[in-house]
């Protein structure tokens, strides 16, 4: 009978053991999940204004593209997380705006040259971009990720409007291009075979934050 007692209560202990380990465990994962990601402060600056990005008809007309050492530090910093294997868009930039939107509203009253001026005017290409966090959609089936960087870019709106507005002066609608449409997101990787068209993030992708985006503080 004592052995029988010592049994349950070598077996009662393995299990308060495994019930600590796991909470443990499941501590370490959330901390870091949502621990910050960072970027260095001289890779938010400087991104180079892309006209015309031969990214198919899904694509942006007009593009800002990052630093490839902010995207690959990134995406380093994603899969040494996550452990999955990922794969990455067709092409690592900001929208600013889409071909569709230029065809379906823009087309014949502003060109695409006017585009870049406009962009220029509006100093996206010496704009410097405030992190805002790392996010993480999932897909219907919940078994694909996708991770993006989201940032605050105030000159991406005025640029919109002022798209807008030289559209409407030329006797476009007033509806062609929305200038909140367009959120700064950088798509950097996804699971389970993702990117099968241009991703863009709509206005609720703040929804989708798991994490900070951080500037570090290393030299």
């Amino acid at each position: 009978m004592a052995r029988g007692r010592s049994m349950v209560g070598r077996i009662l202990v393995g299990i308060a053991v495994l019930g600590v380990l796991s909470v443990l465990f499941m501590r370490t994962l959330r901390e870091t999940t949502s621990a910050p990601y960072l970027v260095r402060s001289e890779h938010l600056a400087g991104w180079a204004l892309t006209l015309d990005p031969p990214l198919g008809p899904g694509g942006p007309l007009l593009a800002l593209t990052p630093p490839r050492e902010l995207t690959l530090d990134l995406f380093n910093q994603i899969f040494a997380r996550t452990m999955e294997s990922m794969n990455t868009p067709p092409a690592y930039a900001v929208t600013l705006v889409l071909r569709s939107e230029f065809s379906s509203g823009l087309a014949g009253l502003v060109e695409p040259g006017e585009l870049l001026e406009l962009a220029r005017e509006a100093g996206l290409d010496s704009a410097t971009f405030q992190p805002r966090c790392l996010a993480e959609h999932r897909s219907a089936d919940q078994r694909g990720r996708t991770f993006f960087a989201l940032f605050d870019l105030p000159e991406l709106r005025a640029f919109r409007e002022q798209v807008l507005g030289l559209a409407a002066e030329r006797g476009g609608d007033a509806s062609a291009l929305d200038p909140a449409a367009m959120v700064p997101a950088l798509y950097l990787a996804a699971t389970e075979g993702g990117f099968r068209g241009w991703p863009v993030a709509d206005g609720a992708a703040e929804e989708h934050c798991v994490a900070p985006l951080e500037v570090s503080s290393d030299p």
